[in-house]
């Protein structure tokens, strides 16, 4: 084993043990035997067989009447008053019927003198009792106390006004004690060890410090263990191994002052539940008995102990440890022979405890006598096995917190005041806290050792970071394959919108758009083959003609390619999404610009694509059907007709064209919008707007465009035949 070298990190610090007063609820029994609101208030008092009344509610001429009344037995009030979560008063004067009673009596006795009625010095007691009460010396006392709680405070605020604060000073080296003191019946064993529905101290405590724990688990390695004993008629028992003889069961004392008892087994519980199974376990190997003054009246000191040790993960040449232990330990409570009525076995019983008491009570005594001023007054320890036990939990290296339970009864009078006077006395106690730390100087034969643990670390780590990258990119790959669905999601709306039946009407509009412009081309390619042919003859009204109603055609077919370039609501629908939803697809975690916004991009520029080829197809079917229609094919195939005919007139022809273009195309709309009842709307050539331009926003070059034709030297346009 290598040597071990205490390395103490910090100077011994003074610090006072923690008075905590906790005053129990009145049980059932007791609220039974309250006295009425109306003696609370002081109006009447009964006593023995007769009613005393108060001089200011006498009868005629300020006699004291005297009337036989009915004797209540066992009347109590509740002895104390808690002023704030500090002060405590304790009897208070105008709480307790007994001065109430003095007062009436001190004022018959004066009364009777006053009309020579005897009474002796009764003027002079009620001056003297009037006197006390002026100079506020009455029978009531006042305790300032670090924490107090009244009857309605729960489990959890005890704990947190006592006990929590102690396990960051645990982990952190020191040592910790609380101990529960108190007379019989006031909950010391409920305040330390609770229930199942509402746990104590014990319970709370370790549920803490686990997760705390749990907290330092990444850098920190602990081993926890805990031991459980009970101090019994000045025997120590192991509850939690009972089968170990109590001889076996010795305190001892090392030169580091440190409080051990030998033979007591120790357990490593893995969690909470652990630590409540052992305490259950423990209790139920606890000596305790049915006394007069408490059904379950424990009948030992039980001391648990949690002891933590902590050590770095990290492992160096020296090895730094640091330990700290928490001592939990539920006194058995002060009792009189007179109120529990105990006799033979449990008469030695309280003894045994009173005795054990006594001498913590002197051992408080005693350290608050030393305070520096005078020679030291020897601790006597030594005069109980709590006391060795409690050794350093008073006056050493420890941070210790003392919970007095008390009894809100004037049943229990004396052991209340009794009891608040120790803890008053408490609280002048110091100790002397040190940090627990030791260092561990390894030496050449257990390097081989530090090896293996610093490979061990290594591979846990390893394997640690190999986990976190897994699941980094694990949550990565989830992170991409959700903003993948986002972007199918958004482009799959926008393509079911763009599949709804209002904008399958627009789509149509589009094609027919497309489709009438393709006609008027047609149309004004066969009149510039006319001017071609015609250019040479001396008819200028005839050139005239051809050149207006090519005119007239080209404005037709610019206004048609405006219409058909101006932004409609398929138009709004990709621009919505390119706007509204990719806001939302950037808040996305992992979104990257460089990669999803390209493909987010190329995605609705395919749909727009898709868009525009559907629209084109459905123009040029439409156009083929146009090629099959006999009246618009005569439109726009005329030469051959008009140069056959010897009595047709060209002018005419030309004319009959420009008019009557509009109105063939019409009738060939016309199945098609009986097919969409939605209604299309006549598509208009000069001067109209259609009905579905919402704003005017140029889409871009989606035209096919004709190629523009040279000018024939003699005028108009020129175009070979048949191009």
């Amino acid at each position: 084993m290598p040597p071990v070298r205490e390395v103490p990190t910090q100077p011994l610090r003074q610090s006072s043990i923690v008075v905590a007063v906790r005053v129990r609820p009145f049980t059932a029994e007791e609220i039974l035997q309250l006295l009425p609101g109306e003696l609370a208030e002081g109006r009447r008092v009964t006593i023995g067989e007769r009613r005393l009344s108060l001089a200011s509610s006498s009868g005629e001429d300020g006699q004291v009447a005297t009337t036989t009344g009915k004797f209540r037995q066992g009347g109590i009030w509740k002895l104390v008053d808690c002023v704030d979560d500090k002060m405590i008063v304790f009897d208070p004067v105008g709480r307790n019927p007994l001065n109430r009673l003095s007062e009436t009596a001190l004022n018959s006795m004066a009364w009777r003198k006053q009309n020579g009625s005897g009474g002796g010095g009764a003027g002079s007691t009620l001056r003297r009792r009037r006197n006390r009460r002026s100079t506020g010396s009455a029978d009531e006392t006042k305790f300032v106390f670090d924490k107090l709680f009244d009857t309605d405070v729960s489990q959890e605020d005890v704990y947190r006004g006592t006990t929590s604060t102690l396990l960051d000073s645990v982990l952190d080296g020191f040592n910790g004690t609380v101990f529960a003191y108190g007379a019989t019946g006031c909950g010391k064993t409920y305040t330390v060890s609770g229930t199942r529905e509402n746990p104590g101290i014990i319970f709370r405590t370790m549920e803490e410090l686990f997760v705390k724990m749990d907290a330092l688990a990444g850098t920190k390695d602990f081993e926890l263990t805990v031991s459980f004993l009970e101090i019994y008629n000045e025997t120590i028992h192991d509850l939690l191994s009972p089968d170990t003889p109590p001889q076996k069961l010795v305190i001892r004392e090392d030169s580091n002052e440190k409080i051990s008892v030998s033979n007591l087994s120790y357990h490593s519980p893995r969690s909470v539940q652990d630590v409540l199974d052992l305490v259950i376990r423990g209790n139920d190997n606890r000596t305790t008995s049915p006394t007069e003054a408490n059904s379950v009246s424990s009948r030992s000191h039980a001391v648990l102990q949690i002891h933590i040790m902590q050590r770095n993960k990290l492992v160096d040449l020296k090895e730094h440890q640091t330990f700290g232990t928490l001592s939990i330990i539920d006194l058995a409570g002060s009792e009189r022979a007179a109120a529990t009525k105990n006799r033979g076995r449990r008469l030695h019983e309280g003894a045994n405890i009173n005795r054990s008491l006594l001498a913590l009570g002197n051992c408080i005594n005693a350290l608050c006598s030393n305070d520096g001023s005078h020679r030291n007054q020897h601790v006597p320890y030594r005069d109980s096995k709590l006391t060795r036990l409690l050794k350093f939990s008073l006056g050493g290296n420890c941070k210790t917190v003392m919970i007095v339970c008390i009894s809100p009864s004037s049943a229990h009078y004396d052991e209340t005041l009794n009891t608040l006077k120790y803890a008053n006395r408490a609280k002048e106690i110091k100790t002397k806290v040190i940090r627990n730390h030791q260092t561990l100087n390894r030496h050449v034969a257990s390097y081989l050792k530090m090896i293996t643990e610093q490979k061990r670390t290594i591979d846990e780590l390893e394997a640690r970071q190999a986990q976190m990258v897994q699941v980094g990119i694990t949550n990565y790959k989830l992170a991409i394959e959700k903003i993948e669905r986002s972007i199918e999601e958004v482009v799959g709306n926008v393509c079911k919108q763009l599949s709804s039946k209002s904008f399958q009407n627009i789509k149509l509009l589009k094609a027919l758009t497309l489709t009438k412009r393709t006609l008027l081309q047609l149309i004004v390619i066969e009149v510039e083959n006319v001017l071609a042919i015609v250019s040479e003859w001396t008819d200028q009204r005839i050139i005239e003609t051809c050149e207006r109603v090519i005119r007239q055609m080209q404005e037709q077919v610019k206004l048609l390619e405006d219409r058909f370039d101006t932004a409609t609501e398929l138009n709004l629908v990709v621009e919505h999404s390119r706007e509204i939803d990719l806001k939302r697809l950037r808040e996305m975690e992992h979104w990257d610009d460089t990669v999803h916004l390209r493909s987010f991009e190329a995605r609705l520029d395919l749909v727009y694509e898709s868009l525009q080829k559907s629209i084109l197809i459905e123009s040029s079917n439409m156009t083929e059907e146009l090629m099959n229609d006999p009246a618009l094919r005569a439109r726009f195939n005329f030469l051959s007709k008009v140069l056959v005919s010897e009595d047709q007139d060209i002018v005419a022809a030309l004319e009959e064209i420009s008019s009557a273009v509009d109105a063939d195309f019409e009738r060939f709309v016309a199945p098609y919008k009986r097919e969409r009842q939605d209604g299309l709307g006549l598509l208009r050539t000069v001067g109209t707007r259609t009905a579905y331009t919402t704003k005017e926003v140029p889409m871009g070059a989606t035209w096919p465009r004709t190629p523009e034709r040279r000018r024939h030297p003699g005028g108009g346009s020129a175009a070979r035949r048949g191009g």
